[in-house]
This record gives C-alpha cells, structure tokens and sequence, in this order.
C-alpha cells in the first residue's frame, strides 16, 4: 500500500521548482540515454571539453580538464597496483579539486571501467 500511495505522489505531485529552470533546460529527462554514468561522463567530456565544469572563487576547470586530470589520478592509482574492483576511500572538502577523484572511480579512466 505505501508503494501505491508513492506512485499516487509522484503522478499528481505538482513540480514548482521546474519553474525556475533556466531555457533550455527539459522538465524531463531520458533515463534510457546512457548505458551508465561511465557514458555520460565520458559524453560530456567530448561534447564540452572546453566549457566549464566547476567554478570555485574565479578559477575554472573545464570538462576537458576535469578528464585529463581524472584519467590522471586513475594512472597513479594503478602504479600504487590497485586493480579494477579495489576501494578507495578519499577524503576532500566540498571543493572543484574534489571531484577530480570520484569521476574516476566510476571508470572514466579504461582501466577501471566497468
């Protein structure tokens, strides 16, 4: 019943914050486009190498930054011997450096792909 009533939720829900998107930006998505979050990264990569990322206190990083440094991290990694299947833990505060290291572990880097 609980699951029915979340269904009921979802399908009658009014979604305001779409309201607020900026042009361009679909209310819905297609879940269905990439195979994994390994394709979408690897898509936004190519399609936006050059536009920006990340904005942290007026320093950009670029998609096309954002892979190299990534595919770098994961290179390092496999000198340490770690193999596809190993754990990692990382910790960072919440900034743009930050998530140089996560898109590696879902297997930007071939090596690591899953």
């Amino acid at each position: 019943m609980a699951q029915l009533n979340c269904i009921f939720w979802e399908l009658h829900m009014e979604r305001i914050w779409t309201k607020n998107y900026p042009a361009g930006v679909p209310n819905e998505i297609d879940v269905g486009q990439y195979s994994s979050l390994v394709a979408l990264l690897e898509d936004s990569f190519n399609k936006y190498t050059d536009d920006k990322a990340y904005v942290l206190m007026d320093k950009a990083m670029t998609y096309g930054e954002l892979d190299t440094y990534s595919r770098a991290i994961g290179a390092y990694l496999q000198s340490l011997g770690l193999e596809k299947g190993d754990r990692v833990a990382i910790m960072m505060p919440n900034v743009p450096p930050a998530a140089i290291a996560p898109e590696n572990s879902f297997g930007s880097y071939p090596s690591f792909s899953a």
